[in-house]
């Protein structure tokens, strides 16, 4: 019966196994600026028929604007050929198509270094001259300390220049002693 069951399983499985494309993969580096901008002044990039999708409570609780700083350190494409390494702002603000349960992320602008990210699957990306530095430091502790700078001119006149500093603390030394055995 277990041998007929697991049978049943690959054959029911198999269709939607074979549906799926590989388009390619990537490693990156993002950072997320979460931030409560004027309701009315986010409300202009979204279209007609959605509406803004903020959060009551939570970490994301009042967001209703997130901006991605994203550093592309490698990439290939279905293939397996190599990708230019790239840098991506993508501004976006969490929607919600009005009368309907479908939500998501609604992505307005995105800001790509190479001519390859232009106009983008969504139609909204436009090449920008970007420099990016990023320094991490980590202490005998293994805390992390990461400094970043990110400056950006678009073609089309916009910039954003943005400078942080964060640090990524280690799990706390008796816990991961209590448990490595």
């Amino acid at each position: 019966m277990r041998a007929f069951f697991f049978g049943f399983l690959l054959v029911a499985t198999g269709p939607a196994l074979a549906a799926e494309k590989y388009v390619g993969g990537n490693v990156d580096v993002r950072t997320t600026l979460a931030l409560k901008a004027p309701d009315a002044g986010v409300r202009k990039f979204l279209p007609a028929g959605w509406d803004l999708d903020v959060a009551n409570s939570g970490p994301a609780k009042d967001v209703n604007l997130r901006l991605t700083f994203i550093d592309r350190l490698t990439a290939q494409d279905a293939e397996g050929k190599a990708l230019d390494p790239a840098r991506v702002i993508t501004l976006g603000v969490p929607a919600k198509r009005t009368s309907s349960e479908t939500r998501g992320t609604m992505l307005f602008r995105i800001y790509s270094s190479t001519a390859a990210g232009v106009p983008g699957p969504y139609g909204v990306s436009v090449q920008a001259n970007t420099n990016m530095e990023r320094r991490v430091g980590i202490d005998p502790a293994g805390t992390a300390t990461v400094e970043e700078s990110w400056e950006l001119q678009s073609q089309d006149g916009d910039s954003i220049q943005l400078q942080i500093q964060y640090r990524i603390l280690t799990v706390d030394q008796t816990f991961r002693t209590s448990t490595s055995k």
